[in-house]
């Protein structure tokens, strides 16, 4: 070979190292580039970067799950207490209707019994009165008596005096 030839060779070498930039990703920097990465390491230490972001993406996934779990089982309970709460809103609902219809019915209850005093008192004032009646009865049953006695008895001295004064 002759030295241009060789000064040739070695310009193009170098102007083709010098093209390829060296980059540790094996999708830039081309041959050079690769060799270079992978002989200086670091295509090794970016597949263990990649590594460790996916082991800490995997970690954050099963976090994730964890509290999604967490919060569906919150979710369940939380349900449950709903449908009990909503089961006990049922049966003090039926209970406060009972209660109303039993305060209904007492307070019927009450003004009958009010209706059963005022008739009773009502009655008892009868009773008063009709018993005052039956003594003024009485009296005035007793005054007629004597009343009549007293004219009877008047036609009877009537009668004994015409007898005593008649002449014969």
């Amino acid at each position: 070979m002759r030295p241009i030839s060789r000064f040739l060779l070695a310009m193009s070498l170098g102007g083709t190292l010098n093209a390829c930039a060296v980059s540790d990703n094996p999708r830039e920097g081309g041959l050079v580039g690769g060799l270079y990465g992978i002989f200086s390491g670091a295509y090794d230490q970016r597949v263990q970067e990649r590594q460790r972001n996916l082991d800490s993406l995997k970690g954050l996934e099963q976090g994730s799950r964890a509290e999604q779990q967490s919060l569906l089982s919150d979710k369940a309970r939380e349900q449950n207490e709903l449908k009990k709460l909503q089961q006990q809103s049922q049966q003090l609902d039926r209970e406060l209707e009972t209660l109303k219809r039993r305060i209904a019915q007492a307070h019927i209850d009450i003004a009958q019994q009010q209706a059963l005093k005022q008739r009773a008192q009502n009655l008892q004032s009868d009773v008063k009165n009709l018993q005052g009646k039956m003594k003024e009865d009485d009296a005035s049953a007793a005054v007629k008596e004597y009343k009549q006695q007293a004219q009877r008895l008047e036609r009877e001295i009537k009668a004994l005096k015409a007898e005593l004064y008649q002449p014969q």
